[in-house]
């Protein structure tokens, strides 16, 4: 399942014995940077149809302003990153009760087993320091190489959930293929080759992509057989070696009693830069014309109403 990167605007706050609602930092709203665009426009109309020096110097404020607004989170994100969130250097998974399953998206679930998939087992990350929790239920199917995984991870503002298919193949390398929305914020990692077409809704249309691309992978290796009873465990190491490797690529420094990591510098300012407006709309903007680009290749059209693809003629 794809790995996601702690999100600056998830502010955590415990208190005991109280129901805390938390809320988007308003520096991050949609609706400020709505009303700063708004209030630009307002003053360059003004200043343009009655060009009088205290409408230009109103002008040139809401200007300066308004940068400020776009700049400053930048800076916040990094210094909440880098002061604040700590990370656990190992990331168990628990195996759920099957009876876990009815929490999921029930309209996945039966997509899913109407394309053949079955259920295999569940299982819950336990929240770090972030209160974020993630869930995954695991399916097989019978006769292929390949699974499915419903993911669902909740934190304090919001709850993304999200499907993968995987392969795994003979030489170590997995192929996942999911409907997350954006660019990994991470570092690409030549075992894990991870695709995401969020513009894609049916289920049926994501697992066809995803047996196209398997089947450009599988001319230099090939898939492994599946084994129901050990998918969970497997998914467990497969995790694992992802949290190890994100944990490397030089954005975390180890803290003293070995147990936690924490941003360095470099790692707090990368992650809020890529996880901030405007950067995080153009990399989703980026993220969708790669997913077409790819249908293409592989002989397919991306409709993105319907939200399916069909074969190009």
């Amino acid at each position: 399942m794809p790995q996601t990167s702690p999100d600056p605007s998830w502010p955590r706050l415990t208190i005991a014995g109280k129901h805390v609602i938390t809320v988007q930092r308003w520096t991050r709203r949609p609706a400020t940077r709505g009303y700063l665009l708004l209030f630009c426009l307002i003053a360059g109309i003004a200043a343009m149809l009655f060009p009088a020096p205290g409408l230009f110097v109103l002008f040139k404020f809401v200007l300066v302003l308004s940068a400020g607004l776009v700049v400053w989170p930048f800076f916040e994100g990094a210094y909440l990153l880098y002061t604040r969130l700590s990370i656990p250097a190992q990331k168990d998974y628990t195996q759920l009760d099957p009876s876990a399953l009815e929490e999921f998206p029930q309209y996945w679930v039966f997509a899913l087993r109407k394309m053949g998939f079955q259920f295999a087992a569940c299982a819950e990350r336990y929240p770090d320091s972030r209160n974020v929790r993630t869930r995954v239920a695991i399916f097989f199917r019978a006769g292929s190489f390949d699974n499915a995984q419903v993911g669902e991870i909740r934190g304090t503002l919001r709850t993304k959930q999200i499907v993968v298919f995987a392969t795994r193949f003979d030489d170590g390398t997995v192929l996942e293929t999911s409907n997350a929305h954006g660019l990994s914020i991470f570092r690409p990692k030549a075992q894990f080759r991870t695709y995401r077409f969020s513009t894609i809704r049916d289920l049926s249309s994501l697992y066809l992509v995803h047996q196209r691309l398997k089947k450009q992978l599988a001319v230099d290796c090939q898939p492994v057989h599946l084994d129901p009873a050990a998918e969970l465990e497997i998914y467990q190491q497969n995790a694992a070696k992802i949290h190890s490797l994100n944990l490397s690529q030089g954005d975390y420094r180890l803290v003293k009693d070995g147990t936690r990591y924490r941003y360095n510098l470099k790692g707090a300012f990368r992650h809020a830069f890529l996880s901030t407006w405007p950067i995080s709309a153009l990399r989703h903007i980026a993220a969708e014309r790669r997913a077409y680009r790819i249908c293409e290749e592989l002989g397919l059209y991306l409709d993105p109403k319907l939200g399916r693809v069909i074969e190009r003629k």
